[in-house]
C-alpha cells in the first residue's frame, strides 16, 4: 500500500512558510514599535527644547531684575503643557527665582548653579529635562529648566505593542487556518488512497 508523500511535503512547506512569515511579522512589529518611539521622543525632546529657549526669552526681564512675581507669570504657560513636571528660573547665583510643579507641590533648590552648566536636552533622574542659559548683553544671569515625563511615552509603547500583538494574532489565526485545511486535505487525500489500495487489494484476491 503506498501513501502519496507529496501531501507531507507540502505539509512541511507550508509549515515553514507559516513559521517565516510569523517570524516577518514579528520583526516588522518590532521595528514598528521601535522606530515610532524614536521618532516620538526626537518629536517630544524638540518640543521641550522650543519650550525652555521661549520661557528663557521671556524672563529675561524678569531676571534682570530678579522680579519672582513677573517670573511666575512667566511659567503660567507651563499650565497648558500637561507631561510638563517641573519649571524652574534660576538666577545667576543658582538660585530659585520662580517654579511651577504639576502637582502643586514644593520644588527644592538644586545645589549646582545651574546658570553656569551649558544648554542641554536629555534624560535626568527618568524625565526628559532641558536646560537653557539666559543670556542679556553677552552676560548669562540665568537659566530655565523644564522637566517632562514619559507617560505619553508608555501610553503609545502601550498602544503600538497591543496594536502589533493583535496583528500578529490574528495573521497567525488565518495561518494556521490555511495549515488545518491543507493537513484535513492530505488526511482525505490518505483515506481515499488506503481506500483504493483496499479495494485493488479485494479484487486481486477475488480474482485469485
Amino acid at each position: 500500500m503506498s501513501i502519496p508523500h507529496g501531501n507531507a511535503t507540502k505539509d512541511k512547506l507550508t509549515a515553514a512558510i507559516v513559521a517565516v512569515c510569523t517570524l516577518t511579522l514579528a520583526c516588522a512589529g518590532t521595528i514598528f514599535i521601535v522606530r515610532g518611539q524614536t521618532a516620538f521622543l526626537e518629536t517630544t525632546s524638540n518640543h521641550l527644547s522650543t519650550l525652555a529657549e521661549m520661557i528663557a526669552t521671556n524672563s529675561k526681564a524678569s531676571l534682570a531684575f530678579e522680579d519672582a512675581k513677573d517670573a511666575v507669570e512667566t511659567l503660567k504657560i507651563l499650565r497648558n503643557e500637561p507631561s510638563i513636571v517641573l519649571g524652574s528660573i534660576y538666577t545667576r547665583r543658582g538660585q530659585v527665582l520662580a517654579a511651577y510643579h504639576r502637582d502643586n507641590t514644593d520644588c527644592e533648590s538644586n545645589q549646582t548653579n545651574l546658570a553656569l552648566l551649558p544648554c542641554s536636552s536629555g534624560f535626568d533622574d527618568g524625565f526628559l529635562t532641558a536646560l537653557r542659559t539666559v543670556v542679556l548683553d553677552n552676560e548669562i544671569i540665568g537659566a530655565v529648566r523644564l522637566r517632562a515625563d514619559l507617560n505619553p511615552i508608555f501610553v503609545m509603547l502601550k498602544r503600538d505593542t497591543t496594536t502589533a500583538i493583535v496583528l500578529l494574532l490574528f495573521v497567525s489565526w488565518g495561518f494556521m487556518l490555511l495549515i488545518y485545511s491543507s493537513v484535513k486535505k492530505s488526511i482525505r487525500s490518505i483515506a481515499t488512497s488506503v481506500g483504493n489500495n483496499s479495494k485493488t487489494l479485494a479484487l486481486a484476491e477475488a480474482e485469485s
